[in-house]
């Protein structure tokens, strides 16, 4: 019974001594093996130049792990290529590495709303506006995502708040996802008292800086670098001197040759700008070069007179012949006679 015991674990023991065996034990630093290639390189073709920048996003990605806004951008590449549950993953990596990025998950739910996921787009674009709730594209998509889903006054809740931060997106010029919905007459109704007074909610104006987002399309996926960068441009450098140039609070000389005002009558009004504070700001006179008078006009010389034995040019009258002088009435004499 023994030798039968025996025999059956002796190949189980042979196994373990080789497994433990020093010699045939490697270091650990030779156990480096490649990283597999991702699922979507086999479909990748060199001739494809959004292939190749996949190919190298992928790479530096690779290098820098840590770097929030390099998964972002290879997310966007991934779905504009049809990956898109690659590029989910490379969003939510991003988001994980960046607390505060917003990018990531409005890029999510854009992505989410084109596979025509509505409950996963819409969660993805609530975590976009928890982490920016100035961001008007993001409170757009979810009140066009509301309406589909019969929920009208969130939808609407949405739509204002999209059109309050950025006016602008009630344009189909700047905003052709405008014509999706039929609420923006109710959303224009809800912002009535707000526009007529003028107020401007604290949490939904973050955004402070409306150039950056006028060259952003609100139906594309936004890259990292497109913000920031625009942010820096609009941001004004800081070695900017500002220079006040003081005014000339001075009042002007008499011209000369003006009448004195006599002592006790009204003051004369000099030309200025008097405003409520009782400031008297003069107007800057203008130089004008100064101007001579012009020469008064001399009368045409009179043509000389033709000689006599000259005829006179054609075209000019004839003088007409002098008249005869009547005969002298008859005398006192000839009456007598």
């Amino acid at each position: 019974m023994k030798k039968i015991w025996f025999a059956a674990i002796a190949p189980l023991l042979a196994v373990l001594a080789s497994a433990s065996s020093p010699g045939d034990a490697k270091p650990a630093g030779k156990l480096d093996a490649k990283p597999a290639a991702p699922f979507y390189d086999k479909y990748l073709t060199d001739e494809d130049p959004g292939d190749r920048e996949i190919r190298e996003l992928t790479r530096r990605a690779a290098e820098k792990p840590d770097d929030a806004g390099i998964h972002n951008d290879l997310g966007n590449l991934l779905a504009r290529r049809g990956f898109a549950k690659e590029a989910a993953g490379q969003y939510r990596l991003a988001e994980r590495l960046d607390r505060g990025s917003y990018l990531p998950s409005y890029n999510e739910g854009l992505l989410w709303e084109k596979e025509g996921k509505p409950s996963s787009a819409i969660a993805a674009f609530r975590r976009s506006i928890r982490r920016k709730p100035g961001f008007p594209f993001s409170h757009f998509h979810l009140g066009v995502l509301e309406e589909r889903e019969g929920r009208e006054s969130a939808a609407v809740d949405e739509l204002a708040k999209a059109l309050r931060i950025d006016n602008s997106l009630r344009l189909a010029s700047r905003n052709p996802l405008v014509v999706q919905t039929k609420l923006l007459y109710r959303a224009s109704v809800a912002n009535y008292p707000r526009d007529l007074a003028a107020a401007v909610l604290v949490a939904d104006g973050e955004f402070a800086d409306p150039s950056v987002l006028a060259r952003i399309s609100p139906e594309r996926f936004i890259d990292s670098g497109e913000v920031l960068s625009q942010e820096e441009e609009a941001a004004p450098p800081a070695s900017a001197v500002v220079v006040t140039v003081p005014q000339n609070t001075a009042p002007p000389s008499p011209a000369a040759g003006a009448e004195q005002q006599p002592a006790g009558g009204r003051a004369q009004r000099r030309p200025g700008i008097f405003n409520r504070s009782r400031a008297f700001t003069p107007r800057p006179r203008t130089q004008f070069p100064p101007q001579t008078a012009p020469a008064p006009a001399q009368p045409a010389p009179a043509p000389p007179p033709p000689a006599a034995d000259q005829p006179p040019p054609e075209g000019t009258p004839e003088a007409p012949p002098p008249e005869e002088e009547p005969p002298p009435p008859p005398g006192r004499a000839d009456r007598l006679s």
